[in-house]
């Protein structure tokens, strides 16, 4: 007799399992049965399942020992991150309750005339951009397009003294008792 998975080879015994004829490579001993290679395979994957079956048994059944049939509480590290988490987030609190932000005061152009006379000139060099150089001969024609009421009302811009100088400069002034605190400005004629 031949064996089943070698033609040319004669056969020494039976599987066991499947009864085929086996040559002695294709033999295997197991619990005293001789038994193909395949079957083999079959019956120690089959007590590999069992067995693994056994042992999640045995770790669910001591699971649930050991806990006393409750389930665990959190873990030491969540604990930690959820404390720290919330440090960071009552810090964060803390500092923006008690941020100070400096509040930086709205321009007032009654108050800062310096900066007044700096928007003034800025109009008149849009309005020498668009006139070729040519100083303006009076401030009041900065309105509409060189000056906006929301910055400077005509009530303030009356409040300066414009004059245009021989030399190509031109001056703002206070009008009315000259004051130490605000000095004349003299501008040099140059479109931006």
């Amino acid at each position: 007799m031949k064996c089943a998975y070698h033609p040319d080879k004669e056969a020494v015994t039976t599987c066991s399992s499947c009864k085929k004829a086996l040559c002695e490579d294709c033999t295997a001993q197991t619990e005293n049965n001789e038994v193909c290679i395949r079957c083999a395979a079959r019956a120690a994957a089959q007590d590999a399942s069992v067995e693994a079956n056994e042992r999640i048994a045995k770790h669910q059944a001591s699971k649930a020992k050991g806990s006393g049939g409750q389930k665990k509480g959190l873990s030491p590290l969540i604990i930690i991150l959820i404390v720290f988490t919330l440090i960071v987030l009552l810090a964060n609190a803390y500092m923006y309750v008690n941020s100070k932000v400096a509040v930086v005061p709205e321009f007032n152009p009654n108050e800062d005339l310096e900066v007044t006379a700096v928007f003034i000139s800025e109009g008149i060099s849009r309005y020498m951009a668009d006139h070729g150089g040519d100083l303006p001969e009076h401030l009041d024609v900065l309105y509409g397009g060189y000056l906006t009421e929301e910055n400077i009302s005509p009530d303030v811009l009356k409040k300066f003294a414009y004059i245009i100088r021989s030399d190509g400069t031109y001056l703002l002034r206070l009008k009315g008792p000259k004051q130490t605190r605000f000095p004349d400005m003299v501008f040099e004629k140059s479109p931006s």
